[in-house]
């Protein structure tokens, strides 16, 4: 398939969103306490090599840490996947209609 301006800038765009979603994922602030069960709370976005710095407390007998989130980066990558795709299609029906193949075979 030879792809044509616009759609070689769609799936620049996709890679590089892609890239981007990667390299800076969303992180969770970790609390555990003995006999409960872990709660995670939101700590923003950071580049994956500097993650957000853990929470200290006062007494040190909880165990608080930071992880990426990555169920929401699951579904973020999923939505870039599909909004990469969905830009390829519409570049190429756009590219078919004005061939003026009505068939979709250039």
């Amino acid at each position: 398939m030879h792809m044509n301006k616009s759609q070689t800038i769609t799936l620049s765009l996709a890679g590089i969103t892609l890239i981007i979603n990667l390299l800076f994922p969303p992180w969770v602030y970790t609390f555990q306490t003995q006999g409960i069960s872990q709660v995670r709370n939101p700590a923003g976005y950071a580049l994956i090599f500097a993650p957000p710095s853990a929470r200290q407390t006062m007494g040190g007998s909880n165990l608080h840490g930071v992880a990426i989130d990555t169920s929401r980066l699951g579904v973020q990558s999923f939505l870039v996947i599909v909004a990469g795709g969905v830009g390829l299609g519409v570049t190429t029906l756009t590219k078919r209609r004005r061939k003026g193949c009505p068939d979709g075979n250039s």
